[in-house]
């Protein structure tokens, strides 16, 4: 698809339908794919921002880091936003948090294969190379604090089970302000 594409969510908590306290929260997710080369190839992006106001009792924390997959939808848990791969979940958090990836996607090997009759087929193997920024905070956003991990990946698309559709990742990233190369894994797409 064309253009931008995301989600905007929000939440009220009130006394008056039986909260403890008054307080809202907001996340905003857009994302664009944009095909490149060779074939196959995308360069795809994502802009993520979540933040929580009201009584201390009800405002929410977000996290801005992890390497777990962000999924497009209605999501107000402290992973709601975040993705700085290379960094437990909870690295980074707070009651605004705001998060920029960049990733270079490309196709290595079309495999299209299993092994004998076992429930599991990999389909293909890609590679990535990534740059994320993010920051979290209460009160005042410092750009000398934004953490900037830089890295790549390889994820394979297989099927499992003969119908369920999964994709396996690992990978290796830089994380700036003295964290180093750190390695990680998931199941599922970056976003």
């Amino acid at each position: 698809e064309d253009g931008w594409n995301g989600t905007l969510t929000s939440e009220f908590t009130r006394e008056a339908l039986g909260a403890d306290d008054n307080g809202q929260a907001m996340t905003l997710d857009l994302r664009s794919y944009f095909p490149v080369f060779p074939r196959h190839a995308v360069v795809a992006a994502r802009v993520a921002g979540a933040a929580s106001w009201g009584d201390l009792v009800v405002r929410r924390q977000f996290s801005a880091s992890g390497s777990g997959p962000q999924l497009l939808g209605f999501d107000f848990g402290s992973d709601a936003i975040g993705l700085l791969r290379g960094l437990s979940e909870d690295a980074i958090v707070g009651t605004r948090a705001a998060v920029v990836n960049v990733d270079y996607r490309f196709p290595l090997q079309q495999i299209e294969r299993g092994v004998g009759t076992w429930p599991a087929f990999a389909r293909v193997l890609h590679g990535a190379v990534f740059v994320d920024a993010g920051h979290a905070w209460d009160d005042a956003f410092r750009s000398s604090e934004v953490t900037v991990s830089l890295g790549a990946e390889l994820s394979l698309d297989a099927v499992v089970g003969y119908v369920l559709p999964l994709t396996f990742t690992a990978g290796g990233a830089w994380v700036s302000h003295d964290r180093g190369v750190v390695g990680f894994a998931r199941v599922g797409r970056a976003f």
